[in-house]
């Protein structure tokens, strides 16, 4: 369910809503109860864990949950360790039309997961270009100079046709992740947020993918 599917979301008759402040459809979501609105990266995944259970007096739950994380994180750590190096770089990503957009560890994507709870590293160009504004767009041309030894890329049924057309290109096709088949192609709907519920699912998706790609 997304907030603009207002009428399933007015069918459960919430008492509360929790809404980004990046949402455009803050208002019809006022309509139907009352929102707390969070700002959208002002703080990681971790700190919002952490101030949501203050808000809602399970300041308990909330902990417990942050340490089996990183129990859960520590273990998939050493599981990757028998796949690949703790040096290997990620590039995440994703694609519309004939527009690339790359993500740091604060903005989604399965970002906050492979950067932060399992402690991968990004190119240096990323991190200089793109960490501190969340995301950046680059053009196809220049796409190379910011991949990793590892590409993953958000697909959904919105984007994988502007995917495969990127695929056929030269520019690449000669990218080394690429000739490497280090590509993870991620499901964009179970990677783009950075909630519990979403985590621990991303978690067990990323370490199959990664077994799979070095099988």
């Amino acid at each position: 369910m997304t907030s603009d599917d207002t009428e399933a979301i007015a069918a459960q008759e919430p008492d509360l809503i929790i809404a980004f402040s990046t949402d455009e459809h803050l208002k019809e979501l006022k309509d139907i109860a009352p929102v707390l609105v969070i700002e959208f990266g002002k703080s990681d995944y971790l700190e919002m864990m952490t101030n949501l259970g203050k808000v809602f007096g399970k300041e308990d739950k909330a902990q417990k949950w942050l340490d089996n994380w990183k129990e859960k994180t520590a273990k998939a750590k050493e599981e990757l360790g028998q796949y690949i190096d703790p040096s290997t770089t990620f590039t995440v990503m994703d694609f519309y039309d004939k527009d690339i957009y790359l993500y740091g560890d604060n903005w989604g994507r399965s970002g906050e997961l492979i950067y932060d709870s399992l402690g991968f590293s990004a190119p240096q160009k990323v991190q200089d270009d793109v960490f501190t504004a969340g995301w950046f767009g680059v053009s196809q041309e220049v796409l190379g100079d910011y991949a990793g030894d590892y590409l993953v890329v958000n697909v959904s049924d919105d984007t994988k046709n502007a995917a495969a057309s990127l695929k056929e290109s030269d520019v690449w096709k000669n990218i080394p992740a690429v000739k490497n088949n280090h590509v993870l192609e991620v499901d964009e709907n179970l990677f783009y947020f950075s909630d519990p519920m979403s985590l621990d699912k991303q978690l067990l998706a990323f370490v199959d993918t990664i077994k799979k790609a070095n099988s």
